[in-house]
């Protein structure tokens, strides 16, 4: 791996710090070392289960429509969350939909249900976790039958420039990414010896890495930083040989923290590493799923430490109010930076244990309903 070797004895990826910068300011990182009582006043702010989020103003009409909702594949939880909560709010606008289209994690699966869906006569599609390049051809069929595309957990705006018609919705990978870091930094007391996994499959993954890795570069001097590579379906892999190379070459006193890219890894990673016997290792996740966040409440295994939380059902009722916008050619509204909270054992009791996701601190769906005219 190129590495960039950066002042203060931190070896970053110079894949993921390359443009990560600019991304990771934007979200409130630092550009110079802070204090750990500023960093941890920062951090309890966002450990709250509700946090504000953008809306619109304007009423719109929802009308009657056939829409469809085609998700990454339905075997993980966080696409399944969504497509039941956008399913929900469909419903709840008065339009109707198929079944939830079942992409099982392939792009010619992904395809042929946007193509099915395009037939059958759907005028909006909404997408989950879908990179839109690896569906152009079919996202072009949709654009000439004027089907309105939005998607949902597909990346930050740079995953789909290609595609100026697709409105995104999207909590902001640099917030994540530096919410992530500045847990570390705190729990580590700004000398930790800290390992980010990063998977380059996903344009958000890489931003959120990224913004993780500026904010360590930047904030915390005295950590030493290291990362690994991963991609989706390497933690159900037997004995996960991404984390066991790495415990492996790095015995117990050399690792303090490790940061997930998401929660479905940072979940089979601590429950490995304390089978392991290094149950001394923290894990961070993200999404706020209940595969980690339940590790993170009951406190086992005890390495699963902290996730970030994003708003997944207010997402999916922001998404069906840009569809409905879209189809009434009516101007959409930035949906694709919204905030996060953090959760660790300190915080765990203050969200729902069911629905771990953050919420707004307004009554969306009232307000939204009111909005639709229903």
């Amino acid at each position: 791996m190129t590495a960039l070797i950066v002042a203060g004895g931190l070896t970053v990826s110079s894949l993921s710090v390359f443009g990560a910068g600019a991304l990771a300011q934007s979200a409130g990182a630092s550009t110079a070392p802070r204090s750990l009582a500023t960093i941890q006043a920062a951090l309890n702010k966002l450990a709250q289960p509700k946090v504000a989020q953008p809306m619109p103003t304007k009423p719109v009409k929802v009308g009657k429509h056939s829409v469809a909702v085609i998700s990454v594949g339905q075997a993980t939880s966080g696409a399944k969350d969504t497509a039941t909560f956008l399913q929900q709010a469909i419903k709840v606008a008065g339009w109707t939909a198929p079944p939830t289209y079942d992409g099982q994690f392939s792009p010619t699966v992904w395809s042929t249900d946007i193509e099915t869906a395009v037939n059958n006569g759907a005028q909006a599609i909404f997408l989950i976790a879908i990179n839109p390049l690896a569906v152009s051809s079919a996202l072009q069929q949709a654009a000439t039958k004027n089907v309105k595309v939005i998607c949902v957990l597909c990346g930050p705006p740079s995953a789909y420039a290609a595609f100026p018609k697709i409105v995104g919705v999207e909590p902001s990978p640099g917030n994540i990414g530096v919410a992530q870091a500045d847990w570390v930094i705190v729990d580590t007391k700004g000398k930790g010896k800290i390992w980010v996994y990063q998977d380059n499959e996903f344009a958000e993954t890489v931003a959120q890495t990224g913004a993780a890795l500026h904010q360590l570069a930047v904030a915390c001097p005295g950590c030493k930083v290291h990362t690994a590579q991963t991609q989706a379906g390497d933690e159900l892999v037997p004995g996960i040989p991404v984390l066991t190379s790495v415990l492996s070459a790095n015995p117990k006193g050399s690792i303090n923290d490790i940061i997930a890219p998401y929660d479905g890894a940072a979940a089979a990673f601590s429950t490995l590493a304390n089978s392991d016997g290094r149950s001394e290792i923290h894990f961070v996740g993200y999404a706020g799923l209940p595969v980690f966040f339940n590790q993170v409440r009951a406190g086992s295994p005890p390495g699963s430490k902290a996730d970030i939380s994003i708003p997944l059902p207010f997402m999916a009722w922001s998404a069906v109010d840009e569809a409905a916008r879209m189809l009434n050619h009516l101007p959409t509204w930035n949906a694709n930076n919204l905030n996060v909270a953090v959760i660790d054992k300190a915080d765990v009791a203050k969200f729902n244990a069911s629905l771990p996701y953050v919420a707004p601190t307004v009554a969306y769906q009232t307000i939204y309903k009111h909005l639709w005219g229903r």
